[in-house]
């Protein structure tokens, strides 16, 4: 996924922090209909609406919001944050200023009057734009309507308080969008986006398809991490470390026989497009005194992390040199033979079912 000015770079291996608001939505994971809906298409990008220029409007910014915000008729202005342009209002308390992105994440024809609703990118936080220093800092979706050139109506908020919303858009009445939970601390959670699909019921907007909060693989809070299904790691005719079922907690996860561990090396990807992304990443095995790091392309299924195949599946032979990545359906791989100490740089493309040249056996 390729990361818009306001939000984060998705290849990156490392999170940063978020409120502990979000971590305490990681532990459910039971979804709506089916968990993983199809990706949007390309969204619509409006600076106008209705030749409303929104960012100098009147807003009518109503209730139900998760986070502190304003309510009532609020005057935007045009404000300048370090990820870009914003519409912002002052707040009535110490910590509930507006603050839109610019432009709209989507528009369409939600309430099926024919004209096109805004999806606007939402937060409402203390700081004022020029403050803030995380770009694409978490929030809500707000759906929003031009009267008049210089008048708009908020229609309803939209999904979860304090996640971050990556894309959407606006298909056949409803409206469907990305939405990505980032980690409390670096190493501790991995949460890849998911979609969800609202649609206006009579005066709020509410959920019928999607996810209804996230999968995470290693939670910072204990009792918050998903279940995770990995296959066995085979050496010649024999399993260097069993197929399990396993919830990570700090980190680790243990079995009768074996210690799991979360190695801080992961990357966030879509290989199918559909917009609930897969998450690459490593993880140890210790066996016997013997750790080995395998790297897994791990599926959000309906309630549990599914390892769907296994690029490199370590047999104790080889380590995992930092620096892997992938990028458009290839990943690259330096792998360093523990024997000999030559390294051997691997490329295996994305088939459809699984990557191409893949390191070692599992099963």
């Amino acid at each position: 996924m390729t990361a818009s000015p306001t939000q984060p770079d998705l290849s990156t291996r490392t999170g940063s922090i978020i409120t502990a608001a979000i971590i305490a939505l990681a532990g459910c994971t039971a979804p709506v209909s089916d968990p993983n809906p199809p990706a949007p298409a390309k969204q619509q990008h409006n600076t106008q609406a209705n030749g409303t220029t929104w960012q100098q409007a009147t807003i009518e910014l109503p209730v139900g919001s998760g986070m502190d915000c304003p309510t009532g008729r609020t005057q935007l202005s045009p404000a300048q944050a370090p990820s870009g342009l914003t519409a912002w209002a002052k707040g009535d308390g110490p910590a509930n200023n507006f603050t839109a992105d610019v432009p709209a994440l989507a528009s369409g024809d939600l309430n099926g009057d024919g004209a096109s609703e805004m999806v606007l990118r939402v937060r409402c936080t203390s700081l004022e734009p020029s403050q803030e220093q995380d770009p694409g800092l978490p929030g809500q979706l707000l759906v929003v309507k031009a009267v008049s050139d210089t008048h708009l109506v908020g229609l309803g908020y939209v999904g979860p308080a304090y996640a971050r919303y990556l894309k959407a858009e606006v298909l056949d009445g409803q409206l469907r969008t990305q939405v990505w939970y980032e980690s409390e601390r670096s190493t501790s959670i991995y949460a890849p986006a998911h979609m969800r699909i609202f649609k206006l019921n009579g005066t709020n907007f509410t959920q019928v398809n999607g996810r209804t909060a996230p999968l995470v693989l290693s939670a910072a809070k204990a009792g918050q991490g998903s279940p995770v299904t990995l296959p066995g790691i085979h050496a010649d005719q024999s399993v260097t470390c069993a197929a399990s079922n396993l919830v990570f907690e700090g980190g680790q996860a243990r079995t009768p026989d074996a210690t799991y561990g979360v190695t801080g090396n992961a990357q966030l990807v879509d290989v199918d497009s559909d917009g609930n992304q897969e998450l690459l990443t490593e993880i140890s095995c210790t066996t016997s005194g013997a750790t080995r790091t395998s790297l897994y392309l791990l599926r959000q299924d309906t309630n549990a992390l599914v390892a769907i195949d296994v690029p490199v599946a370590n047999n104790g032979m080889v380590s995992i040199s930092n620096g892997w990545k992938f990028t458009g359906n290839v990943l690259t791989v330096t792998t360093t033979n523990l024997q000999s100490g030559e390294q051997q740089k691997h490329t295996m493309n994305w088939v459809g079912d699984g990557f191409s040249g893949k390191v070692g056996s599992f099963g």
